[in-house]
Parts: C-alpha cells; structure tokens; sequence
C-alpha cells in the first residue's frame, strides 16, 4: 500500500442529504445516517490514504465487520442540505479499530451528529478474526488521532463533552 497524498488525520468530504433518505418531516432518516456516515469513510479510506477495501477483500482475503454502531443526533440534516463528514481513527489493536465520524452543516457551524463505529479485521476464507498486515498496522499507526478529545472514554462520555462544547461556544 502506498501512500500517495499527505496523511491528515482527519479526512472530510461533502455530501448532499437526499429525497429518498429522508423521512416525511424532510429530515435524514435515523438510519440512513450510518448510510452517510460510512460510504464518507470509505471515500476517506481511498481518496487519503489509498486503502480500497474491496480490492483488499479480494486479494488479500481480508474484510472488515462492523462490531458495534454507537450514534448520537444533535440537530437535523434537512433535504437538499449539504453537509460535511469527518472521520478519524481513534483507537485500534491488531485486529480491530474505533472510527469516530462526525457530521456538519456545509460551513461547519452546526453539529449534526457523532457515530462511533467499531470494526473487526476477518479472514473471508475462514471467516474467523484475524490480524492487520504490517502496512495497514503501520498505516493505523500513523493515522490515529493522539488527542481524540476524550475518545478513550465511554461514547456516552464524548457524547457528554461534545453537548457541553456546543453550549460553551
């Protein structure tokens, strides 16, 4: 895996809330935040770090299950609005990793929700768990915030910390 761009460790993009995700109120439907949140991450993964996930299912025979999903809405995404989606590595062993994702209002000012999403490295073929190889290990070195704002807390923590960040400022 080589790296073609200047690592940032939190990689954003754009994305347009559209009709058929919302809900008759004209908001994003609560499920289809995670729809958002990780087609944005995979983009991430490619545009930033030249990670194809499916290339690497198929000739490495190595996947990535999703664990856990732990959400948390603050204000809604309306239809037609374009919003902005972080994310950011903010913890992982040998064969796991903690995604926080983050999602704003085009100019960032409002604060639109949080997901913390863990994933699991599996061997396709057998299906059991299995490690990082070196490159990716190194990657996720690399990539994982040092200062993830209290990440290393609960998710209701954080969720904590945002709400009180929003209030303050």
């Amino acid at each position: 895996m080589e790296l073609v761009k200047e690592l940032i460790k939190k990689p954003e993009s754009k994305s347009i809330i559209r009709f058929q995700d919302c809900d008759p109120y004209g908001h994003l439907n609560n499920a289809r935040y995670l729809d958002y949140f990780v087609n944005a991450r995979e983009d991430h993964l490619l545009k930033y770090y030249d990670l194809d996930l499916f290339k690497m299912s198929k000739e490495q025979g190595i996947g990535f299950v999703v664990r856990q999903n732990q959400i948390s809405y603050f204000r809604p995404a309306n239809l037609m609005e374009e919003v902005v989606i972080q994310s950011a590595l903010i913890a992982f062993n040998e064969s796991t990793v903690k995604i926080e994702m983050q999602m704003f209002n085009k100019n960032k000012s409002e604060f639109k929700a949080v997901l913390w999403a863990d994933y699991v490295a599996m061997d396709l073929r057998s299906g059991k768990r299995t490690v990082f190889p070196d490159d990716m290990y190194n990657l996720l070195e690399m990539v994982k915030i040092e200062d993830a704002n209290g990440s290393s807390d609960s998710f209701e923590s954080r969720v904590y910390q945002i709400a009180k960040a929003l209030k303050k400022g």
